[in-house]
């Protein structure tokens, strides 16, 4: 009976670490870190996928597409993580010469996988805007 009861003693620890593995707010750790992908606003007749950094330090962050342009606009600010989504809060100021839901701001659903997160949100069902991003340092 005691061997039976220190079985599934042990199998509920190792299941609760693993829930925390897949908790998304644990992928980006306090001390920040470099990710680095692709974006896409994807819709029905497709969508552009252009490379992104992102950088996530605390709960600030910072960014640009890898060629100059407003597609996306990673401005920098603050976020915050809670359950599976990210909310972004940029603090820069922008002209009025561009699409403006192209800037990384408000909130986005939040998935990871391993050492990559994706961030999405969606355009009621006419677009998403995608992020896939994976940690590098």
């Amino acid at each position: 009976m005691r061997q039976l009861l220190a079985i599934v003693l042990l199998l509920s620890v190792i299941g609760c670490s693993k829930d925390k593995e897949n908790d998304p707010g644990k992928l980006i750790p306090e001390t920040g870190g470099i990710y680095k992908g692709t974006f896409q606003r994807k819709t029905a007749s497709g969508g552009a996928i252009v490379s992104v950094t992102l950088d996530l330090t605390g709960n600030t962050f910072s960014g640009q597409p890898a060629t100059p342009g407003r597609y996306p606009v990673i401005g920098r600010g603050s976020y915050t993580i809670n359950d599976n989504k990210i909310n972004f809060v940029d603090s820069l100021y922008y002209t009025a010469d561009f699409d403006w839901t192209l800037i990384l701001y408000r909130e986005y659903e939040l998935a990871k996988q391993g050492d990559s997160i994706t961030f999405t949100r969606n355009y009621n069902n006419h677009a998403w805007d995608i992020y896939k991003l994976k940690r590098q340092q």
